[in-house]
């Protein structure tokens, strides 16, 4: 074989090795930017989770103001008089259910955006893992293609059998 295609076979393993490597670092930083990009989706669904949930609980203490005020205004009505023990134990419970549900509100949309942010991290976390391995995978077809490519050039077992090199 001549120095030439001796040398061709050597290196074209290796240079298959180096293309392939930055292959699947450019696949691993794409994966990386996707799953950043669909994290801050989360983010911002988080962000529109809270805000529907304060409308939400604005809504209910609107309602509930409003059952307040019919509340009174049939008591009023009805002669019984809106001073009564009774008609003013009703009023302070339909103000403490109102608050409770506003504040059940609040809290559900707070735990939904919680949720979601803690998924944006895991989103992120999981694109630098996949950064990670794709530097390993790389580093790995490298090296199988520099050892390819040293078994082209010195031929196979023809390197260990040289004179002079010891073997067991």
């Amino acid at each position: 074989m001549t120095q030439l295609a001796r040398g061709a076979t050597a290196a074209l393993p290796v240079m298959g090795s180096l293309l392939a490597a930055k292959g699947v670092t450019q696949s691993g930083a794409s994966q990386y930017r996707a799953a950043d990009f669909e994290a801050r989706q989360m983010e911002q669904a988080a962000g529109g989770v809270e805000a529907a949930s304060q409308n939400e609980a604005v809504n209910r203490l609107r309602e509930n103001q409003l059952l307040q005020s019919r509340a009174l205004a049939v008591a009023g009505a009805s002669g019984a008089g809106v001073t009564d023990p009774t008609v003013l134990k009703l009023i302070s419970n339909l103000a403490a259910t109102g608050k409770y549900n506003a504040e059940m509100e609040m809290f559900g949309g707070k735990e939904q955006a919680r949720s979601l942010r803690t998924q944006a991290a895991a989103t992120r976390y999981q694109g630098a893992e996949v950064v990670k391995a794709s530097k390993t995978t790389a580093a790995a077809t490298v090296l199988s293609g520099v050892g390819q490519g040293a078994a082209n050039w010195f031929g196979a077992g023809r390197f260990w059998n040289q004179p002079g090199f010891a073997t067991a």
